[in-house]
């Protein structure tokens, strides 16, 4: 952890102040009390500016990190004037709201170191405080003492051991092999003050035969203390309280549920399950886990021929190679030969960040909200182990590892760089230059061995890496006629290669087919229907690992709605008048329908788009290559009965599987890879979509069902 200065964020959890000075909403005064103190917090939040600063101490042993956490003194100015002037009220009020603050900021620096020395599989101490865990006072001083040598401050502390600003925090804590806190940062159970409002409560996670227990504080959503801790949750909507599949099993667990979980959650389960952000921490909790299924991650690829095949000598015996793939919604690392030039395995899992959203605008929010690189640890922390799983399961021995080379699309590599994403969210989309440059893994990931890591390069915010890697796996650039690159995932990214142009646009499809936002939606993991056929209006099923059905999966909602349309259950403009029933209690809703309709429209507008920009009508299209997980497991025809690809051109569709994950292999196998990334990006050309009338006509045009055509 280098030392620095952190901008710490604000939890400003209003109710959690009230209760704070005992103003409950059994309260008479807790009407005015409410709205008192939201005007105030609305009139001064601006002034609580929460600020951590940070010392390595690499002299002592073990190794000392010492913090240093303030509000600031704008505040503290307040509250005395609201006490000189008998405005005890506000004064009590803004006290506890900068108390509030103050500790929760303590909270979030300890997230940030712990994130840091997790990755190098090294872990903090509980908080050593002085005036308790027998740390004299006298320590509070040296801590002051260093940080305003090292940073300047303007703060002092008198011989009693009083810090001015009287709202900050001295303390350190100290580095471990071992994971001796079990993630407990201040431990409430020693400490005497069994009244204090800041008290943390103890939440074990009980898994198989293990338990690990985690903090939070009072009125924290319980989902965002679980997506801290990296407890990874089935959360496409990033906890807007919308897609109701945040469920957990918390024994015995108290709480009074919602009438959505009383609809949601069978009445012999009630007692013990809740859906985890529609409660905030006010108890000590166990939480049982589930082991999560195995996701079925689309990790073949087509084919690809080598112009100049790269050679690799080495006197430390065989070199390998990494290519990864990192998609919104699944990872898949490769594990492959370089001398042989084969792929010796592969692994594919979940995107850890999946808990945080399933979109991208859904992790970028909460990167924003939080000031938090959780999700870039987690997503370091998954590659790496993948990686080491695969050199394991091969019995490969010794730094073996020469390079990696990472696709994806460019929220996520802005989260693995830890780079902030909020420029991508928002118009006009900038990115910043990512240069040609290499990366040490023992930088980038902490790793004790040491290889070069190429990030592939994205076109803009919303049309990346992994497209580029796309188009070099299906050697578009060298092929004549007019070419189709349509990535159907939660981006929606187009490409179309003429004879001498590139145009790609982004066509925000969202979570639809990978059913994060569909009723009974799930990933591709065994029991999820994932093909449907009808014999004499029954639903014929197919399910992964042929397991009892237990949800369904993109592919198979896309059969759903093409079969429910031609048996009339839908209409030409989506509308379903009740929802259909396709096994026991799994069926398809009238918000499904219109949740595919948002994303096909989405999609086949922005192929409209594109075909219109460069002159061409489909039949003038030669290849569509069709990428991805999911277009690599959907039924052509569904799809294009239902319009969401041109029905004009299904015999020249090619499926190419994970065309991003190609890409990055087909990079460490050639000698001239560089070379042919740079001439695809100085071809590439970004069409925006978000701000073309033409896209917003076509798009409300493709939103119907039937027989769907280009229009001239």
């Amino acid at each position: 952890m280098k030392k620095g200065k952190y901008e710490l964020r604000i939890d400003d959890n209003l109710e959690a102040v009230l209760k704070s000075i005992d103003c409950h909403k059994s309260s008479l005064n807790y009407p005015s009390y409410k709205s008192t103190m939201e005007n105030l917090s609305e009139k001064y939040i601006a002034l609580i500016k929460p600020i951590g600063y940070v010392l390595v101490d690499e002299n002592t042993v073990p190794i000392r990190i010492q913090c240093f956490v303030t509000v600031g003194e704008a505040i503290e100015t307040v509250i005395n004037t609201c006490f000189e002037t008998h405005n005890y009220l506000e004064a009590m009020m803004l006290n506890a709201l900068a108390d509030r603050i103050l500790f929760g900021a303590t909270h979030h620096l300890y997230e940030l170191i712990s994130t840091h020395y997790l990755e190098a599989q090294k872990f903090l101490s509980t908080r050593f405080e002085p005036g308790n865990s027998d740390v004299s006072m006298s320590v509070q001083g040296d801590i002051v003492d260093s940080m305003k040598r090292e940073y300047a401050l303007d703060i002092n502390i008198t011989e009693a051991y009083m810090i001015s600003p009287m709202k900050s925090l001295a303390y350190y804590y100290e580095i471990s092999d071992e994971n001796c806190s079990f993630g407990i940062d201040h431990d409430c159970s020693a400490c005497g003050a069994e009244s204090c409002h800041q008290r943390k409560y103890i939440i074990r996670l009980h898994k198989e035969n293990s338990m690990h227990i985690i903090q939070g504080i009072y009125g924290e959503n319980l989902l965002k203390v679980l997506q801290r801790n990296h407890v990874i949750l089935d959360a496409p909507c990033g906890g807007n309280k919308t897609c109701m599949k945040c469920k957990i099993t918390a024994k015995a667990h108290g709480y009074t549920l919602s009438q959505e979980e009383l609809e949601r959650i069978p009445e012999s389960e009630q007692k013990d399950v809740i859906l985890a952000c529609y409660h905030m921490v006010d108890r000590d909790l166990d939480i049982v886990l589930e082991t999560p299924k195995e996701h079925i991650v689309e990790t073949g690829f087509i084919e690809f021929d080598l112009k100049l095949p790269q050679i690799y000598t080495s006197d430390d015996g065989v070199k390998f190679g990494v290519g990864v793939d990192i998609g919104t919604t699944t990872v898949a690392v490769s594990l492959v030969n370089l001398s042989t030039r084969k792929v010796v395995g592969t692994k594919k899992k979940i995107n850890p960040q999946k808990s945080y959203g399933a979109d991208v605008i859904s992790r970028i929010m909460y990167i924003n909200e939080n000031k938090s690189h959780t999700l870039g640890a987690s997503i370091r922390s998954t590659i790496m182990t993948m990686t080491d799983e695969l050199i394991v399961e091969n019995q490969i021995v010794g730094n073996c590892i020469e390079e990696m080379v990472i696709s994806g699309n460019t929220t996520m590599i802005y989260i693995l760089l830890d780079i902030d994403p909020k420029e991508l969210a928002v118009a006009p989309f900038k990115t910043v230059e990512l240069n040609f440059e290499d990366y040490q893994s023992s930088q980038l990931f902490k790793s004790k061995s040491n290889f070069k890591v190429r990030i592939l390069p994205w076109i803009s915010a919303y049309v990346g890496g992994d497209i580029v890697s796309g188009l070099y796996a299906t050697h578009m650039m060298d092929q004549t006629g007019n070419i189709l690159l349509v990535d159907v995932g939660t981006n929606g990214e187009v490409a179309l290669k003429t004879d001498n142009r590139i145009i790609t646009a982004a066509t925000a499809a969202g979570p639809a087919f990978e059913a994060a936002n569909i009723k009974c939606g799930m990933g591709a993991v065994d029991g999820a229907i994932c093909e449907l056929q009808m014999d004499r209006d029954e639903f014929v099923i197919e399910t992964i690992g042929d397991q009892e059905p237990i949800g369904i999966c993109g592919s198979a909602i896309i059969d759903a709605i093409a079969l429910l349309h031609k048996t009339q259950k839908i209409d030409d403009t989506g509308f379903m008048k009740q929802e259909v029933m396709v096994f026991d209690n799994i069926g398809i809703y009238p918000e499904d329908v219109r949740q595919v309709q948002l994303a096909k429209a989405a999609v086949s507008a922005g192929i409209e788009v594109l075909l219109l920009e460069a002159g061409l009508t489909i039949s003038d299209i030669d290849i569509l290559f069709l990428a991805g997980g999911f277009g690599s497991h959907i039924d052509i025809n569904n799809s294009a009965y239902i319009g969401l690809i041109p029905e004009g051109i299904l015999e020249k569709v090619i499926v190419c599987g994970n065309a991003s994950l190609a890409g990055s292999v087909r990079y460490l196998f050639e000698q001239n890879s560089l070379h042919e990334i740079q001439c695809i990006m100085n071809k590439c050309e970004y069409l925006e979509l978000s701000t073309s009338m033409e896209f917003n006509t076509r798009y409300v045009c493709n939103m119907s069902f039937g027989d769907l055509k280009i229009m001239e």
